[in-house]
């Protein structure tokens, strides 16, 4: 069973203040993030995601008093149970289910979905025109583009990570390939 909290909110760091807070629908399961752009180009955004698949982009206001509306919410397919990661104009989101998921950051709508059919089992890491993920498959790199497979490369995996051309996987414990 999931439990957590079902509700954001924020508190003035300064003086301890509670600011807003607003009820999601589910349990925020994975760290909220904080990120975008600002200035006219874009806005900051806080992205909160649920067990149930609810995803969250809420404005990044002050503790103040008076819950903002979100600037959208998506659902995705499945319970998200690893870190969002925020790169450039997506957010990327996995699910329980296997879906990686990159949504647009400023509109919410799906950039893309690679529907792997196997569960994921750690956080997607964009880097370059690519975003690897891992999962019970194997490890993969992805388009950032499009989503579509670069190449994958079977067996377990549970850390990536890359300099230059060349992905470093620790494919058992302690071993790295």
């Amino acid at each position: 069973s999931v439990t957590g909290n079902r509700t954001v909110s924020t508190i003035n760091l300064a003086d301890g203040t509670p600011g807003w807070g607003r009820a999601t629908l589910g349990s925020i399961t994975v760290a909220p993030i904080v990120g975008g752009l600002g200035g006219t180009a874009g806005r900051i955004s806080l992205y909160i995601a649920t067990h149930r698949g609810a995803v969250f982009a809420f404005p990044a206001e002050p503790a103040v008093s008076g819950a903002p509306e979100p600037h959208w919410s998506a659902m995705v397919h499945g319970r998200v149970v690893h870190p969002l990661v925020l790169s450039d104009d997506l957010l990327l989101v996995g699910s329980e289910r296997g879906d990686l998921w990159a949504l647009d950051r400023i509109t919410g709508g799906p950039v893309w979905v690679n529907y792997s059919g196997e569960k994921i089992l750690a956080q997607a890491w964009p880097a370059g025109d690519q975003v690897y993920f891992v999962n019970e498959a194997g490890y993969h790199a992805l388009s950032r583009e499009n989503g579509q497979i670069v190449w994958s490369h079977d067996g377990l995996a549970r850390f990536l990570c890359r300099r230059e051309n060349t992905v470093y996987p620790m494919t058992s414990p302690g071993l790295i390939s």
